[in-house]
């Protein structure tokens, strides 16, 4: 499906999403970043992800318009593959990256963010200076739900 999805992808649809408001997807990590290059979205305000290379992420944020108004991550069991230094360089990363208004509120299943002082260190900073709205870790079916505000 993913390499019927990248070949049609380009011909069919690349058009069609700069008007795109929310991208949800289980997995970005199989799609080539050369079809990611190409594809803007104008408009995106809501970003919705289980799992991502971080430079799917930045290619992504790179050509969402600056509009982005939610950034929602799911809990994906990875953290065992990798050691805590990248997952915290990563999602610091992704942080700089956003370092341009609006704040953004952060939504997230993952509790590791909430328990680990390095996180909570690097998520108090970007609050501090206006990066980050609100940041909450909920439940996965509140998160799958989107039934509430941040």
């Amino acid at each position: 499906m993913v390499l019927l999805l990248n070949t049609c992808f380009r011909k069919n649809y690349s058009q069609k999403l700069h008007k795109l408001k929310t991208l949800v997807t289980n997995d970005f990590s199989l799609i080539n970043e050369d079809l990611l290059e190409v594809l803007f979205y104008n408009d995106l305000e809501i970003f919705d992800v289980d799992y991502i290379t971080i430079d799917a992420a930045f290619i992504i944020l790179e050509n969402s318009g600056g509009k982005l108004k939610q950034i929602l991550l799911k809990h994906v069991d990875y953290h065992d593959y990798f050691n805590d230094n990248s997952c915290s360089y990563s999602l610091e990363e992704i942080l700089k990256k956003l370092e341009r208004p609006p704040a953004l509120p952060i939504l997230t299943s993952d509790y590791i963010y909430e328990r680990d002082e390095d996180y909570i260190n690097l998520i108090n900073k970007y609050k501090n200076v206006g990066v980050i709205k609100g940041f909450r870790c909920e439940s996965v079916a509140n998160v799958v739900n989107m039934d509430f505000k941040i």
